[in-house]
């Protein structure tokens, strides 16, 4: 069987993905629950698509995030990067 999900968020529906995950009006409210409860150690973040919420996360706690697509762990890449300049 072919691994159709490796390339399944290339190009156009990785950046329409991006464009509707960013848009979830809820994840601010969910990095503040994360945060509260994670109380200490890691944090495995498991479709962790373009970092939506392990980059916000990542400001308090060490996060570890894995996505089978390398197209969003690209985009999530330069958002972490992003993100540190603006905490700088």
């Amino acid at each position: 069987m072919k691994k159709w999900y490796l390339n399944f968020f290339k190009e156009t529906f990785g950046n329409y993905w991006t464009e509707i995950s960013d848009g979830k009006p809820d994840t601010k409210q969910e990095v503040s629950l994360l945060n509260e409860k994670l109380k200490s150690g890691n944090v495995l973040d498991l479709g962790s698509g373009t970092g939506r919420l392990s980059i916000p996360i990542s400001s308090k706690k060490h996060v570890i995030g894995l996505d089978l697509s390398k197209d969003l762990l690209k985009i999530s890449k330069k958002r972490a990067e992003m993100f540190i300049l603006m905490l700088i």
